[in-house]
């Protein structure tokens, strides 16, 4: 289930204003400051990853996806759920795309996990096997710089849908699809896109590069 809110300011010292009305309490517990604080430090580590800083940068808020619907308790804090929190940055002539992902457990465990920045609709577990196919592309390239040893995903952008596949999972989306990951070695960038097609056991993943190499904008 997906809410969108495409022109709703994140300013992080004031309100996020009416977005869902049954969403309420999402939204008290996203507006407050120690919540904003955490959004903020997220993304500006992010972007730090990729961009010099830049300290005037304002973000808004773009989409919560609900894998799972939250509960809060009369404190307003979070007792179940999972959802992805997407929020867009603006700033010193850039503008760029982070996603944090909440996964509260009643009783147990809760975590706020910073995912892929950009547009991925990728999710966390298939991410994180789309990380080792797109470095393992992106080195098959070419050498990294001499001495580097740091190869990060600095971005993603979701391409296109493609046909539905014949062999998906009954009850997910059979439809494959496709993004642009960059993939960057310590100031050397490379372009990996990256095709996603659903099976009998979950998502297949291949990876190629059909850009060169470049150096990263910062």
């Amino acid at each position: 289930m997906r809410f969108s809110v495409l022109a709703v300011v994140f300013a992080l010292t004031g309100a996020v204003s009416a977005w869902a009305d049954t969403q309420s309490d999402l939204v008290k517990f996203l507006n407050t400051p120690a919540e904003q604080q955490a959004v903020r430090e997220n993304a500006i580590a992010d972007w730090n990853l990729s961009s010099a800083p830049c300290p005037t940068a304002q973000g808004a808020l773009v989409d919560v996806a609900f894998y799972k619907m939250p509960t809060f308790n009369a404190a307003g804090a979070p007792t179940s759920g999972v959802w992805k929190l997407t929020t867009k940055w603006t700033g010193c002539g850039k503008s760029k795309t982070f996603n944090l992902f909440y996964n509260i457990v009643p009783g147990g465990s809760s975590s706020r996990t910073a995912l892929l920045p950009g547009t991925t609709i990728a999710d966390p577990l298939l991410q994180r096997d789309g990380i080792r196919y797109a470095t393992l592309a992106a080195e098959a390239n070419g050498p990294k710089p001499a001495g580097c040893n740091t190869v990060r995903v600095v971005d993603t952008a979701f391409g296109a849908y493609g046909t539905p596949a014949p062999k998906a999972r009954p009850g997910v989306d059979p439809r494959s699809w496709t993004e642009n990951w960059t993939v960057d070695a310590c100031g050397t960038s490379t372009l990996v896109k990256l095709s996603f097609l659903p099976d009998a056991t979950g998502t297949t993943i291949s990876a190629g590069v059909d850009r060169p190499t470049k150096p990263p904008a910062r």
